[in-house]
């Protein structure tokens, strides 16, 4: 592992990997946070932990049957396509959606029920 880390791309790659592993379970546990502290409620705590990585589980197993079946340069070109868009996206949206839940959870975004 550690002459591994000598190859600078290698190293760079490890350590965007970090980076990202971090911020993504930060996130994670921000949320569930949130969510705990607004519901006092483990099922919906539960359910939020469920839905965050319910995607995940979901494609990586249809990506291992198409990865299975199809085998060549192609495929891989098109799983790490695919990954870096649905890795990408999702976290900008769960990102703005947390941020604007906790607008309206510090009261900086108001938020009434009058129609």
């Amino acid at each position: 592992m550690l002459a591994a880390l000598r190859v600078p791309a290698f190293a760079w790659y490890w350590a965007g990997q970090l980076l990202s592993g971090i911020g993504t379970w930060s996130q994670s546990i921000a949320l569930s946070w949130l969510v705990l502290d607004l519901t006092h409620s483990a099922v919906d705590l539960g359910t939020i932990a469920m839905l965050q990585f319910l995607p995940v589980l979901a494609l990586s197993l249809l990506g291992g049957v198409v990865a299975a079946l199809k085998r060549g340069k192609m495929i891989d070109r098109v799983i790490t396509v695919t990954g870096l868009s649905l890795s990408t996206v999702p976290e900008f949206v769960s990102g703005i959606v947390l941020i604007v839940l906790l607008a309206i959870v510090t009261k900086v975004l108001p938020v009434t029920a009058d129609a």
